[in-house]
């Protein structure tokens, strides 16, 4: 069977945000399993390249609500302004996020998600200072967290702002 971009391109824009958000959390998710299951190897590149993944879903499910809800986003790749934008458009208890996302908005503020999961160096050209490492296990569990989060807070939003 061939998919092709005419599945998603009759889409309502955030709803194509949606579904890549959905997409990009299931292979972080496949990537981080399959290192827990040891049929692919236990390095800090593959953890990495889930991460990456996961960043993406991240930033691709806020641009979506905030899409949904405005009809535009600004052209940024940064968590923290995404985030505080997407807490603004949705208060209140029901509209949080039971993932640890406040950790991960606090990382990339020192490490740029966008920069720092996908090149060896800065955008200056240094190479990324420190020892960094990933608990395949503590990501696994939020992964899976995150995942029922956007199920859970995907209808919350669309009805919130109906189209």
């Amino acid at each position: 069977m061939r998919f092709t971009s005419w599945d998603i391109n009759e889409k309502q824009l955030s709803e194509r945000y949606f579904i890549l958000a959905q997409s990009y959390i299931e292979c972080s998710i496949i990537i981080f399993e399959s290192i827990l299951r040891k049929s692919l190897d236990e390095t800090y590149s593959n953890g990495h390249s889930g991460a990456l993944l996961f960043g993406h879903s991240l930033e691709l499910f806020l641009k979506g609500s905030i899409i949904h809800s405005k009809g535009k986003v600004d052209n940024t790749h940064s968590l923290e302004k995404l985030y505080n934008e997407f807490k603004n458009i949705f208060p209140g208890k029901k509209f949080e996020f039971n993932g640890e996302i406040d950790t991960f908005i606090k990382q990339d503020k020192q490490l740029p998600y966008n920069e720092f999961l996908r090149y060896p160096i800065d955008k200056d050209g240094n190479v990324w200072i420190g020892n960094y490492f990933y608990d395949f296990d503590i990501w696994t569990d939020q992964l899976r967290i995150f995942k029922n989060d956007y199920k859970r807070l995907l209808p919350l939003i669309k009805n919130r702002y109906k189209k």
